[in-house]
């Protein structure tokens, strides 16, 4: 029996030799990955690490340890990993959009602005950054480029809902509660089951004093899992009148 097992030990670490380094990393960061979509940050992180030790000048351990602490909401992590990324391979479009969303986060606007600019430098078409981009003009009160922005992404697709969205968080943010519900209606027509658009005409209704759409929409966010309890609670005392 003893000698069985000294058997199927050295057969183990004689395959786990032959292991070559880069399928050892591949394995780290394919770890990673999969522990990140599972939503276990902290077996993500420490595939990660591993992932840094074998080949501490590729890009992705650093990236997804990054990705990591971003979903386990620390901010402050996730960006010296992110940037650590970026000294070593400042064109991977996934870190520059990754760092564009954390600077987000900490409404470093101007940054995040930047490195969406950076990424479409690289895929001038892409309707996701292109709204996102949009949204963060928005905040930083560029107005008319962000218009520009979302007239450019109409005109590749007028019917993707994220920048139909956005042009109306375009509206609402000077005030054309109007326009705005109408874009969110034409984003629900789309889409029936798009959270965020019925979150944002729940407000529009309730700026425009639609109490039965109100009701009826906050409902339809609160179900697909839209959560401002402050907000909704609010609209609750109203909708029982």
């Amino acid at each position: 029996m003893k000698h069985t097992i000294k058997l199927l030990t050295a057969f183990f670490l004689i395959g786990f030799a032959n292991i070559s380094f880069g399928q050892l990393y591949d394995f780290y960061i394919t770890q990673a990955s999969n522990y990140l979509k599972q939503g276990n940050t902290e077996r993500a992180i420490y595939y990660a690490e591993k992932a840094i030790e074998k080949d501490s000048l590729n890009f992705l351990g650093y990236y997804f340890k990054g990705v990591s602490y971003y979903d386990s909401k620390d901010l402050d992590r996730s960006l010296i990993y992110l940037e650590k990324a970026e000294s070593l391979n400042d064109s991977a479009l996934v870190n520059l959009r990754m760092l564009a969303t954390v600077h987000d986060r900490l409404a470093n606007f101007e940054y995040s602005l930047s490195y969406y600019e950076k990424y479409l430098n690289s895929d001038p078409n892409n309707l996701s950054v292109l709204s996102s981009k949009a949204w963060i003009e928005c905040k930083l009160k560029k107005y008319d480029q962000a218009l520009k922005t979302l007239n450019y992404a109409m005109d590749l697709d007028s019917n993707n809902i994220e920048v139909i969205n956005v042009l109306g968080l375009y509206y609402e943010n000077q005030k054309k509660y109007q326009q705005a519900r109408e874009q969110y209606s034409k984003v629900i027509n789309l889409d029936p089951n798009y959270a965020s658009a019925y979150y944002n005409r729940c407000r529009m209704n309730n700026y425009l004093q639609n109490q039965e759409e109100n009701c009826s929409d906050c409902k339809k966010a609160i179900e697909l899992g839209i959560e401002d309890g402050a907000f909704f609670i609010l609209n609750e005392k109203k909708c029982k009148k």
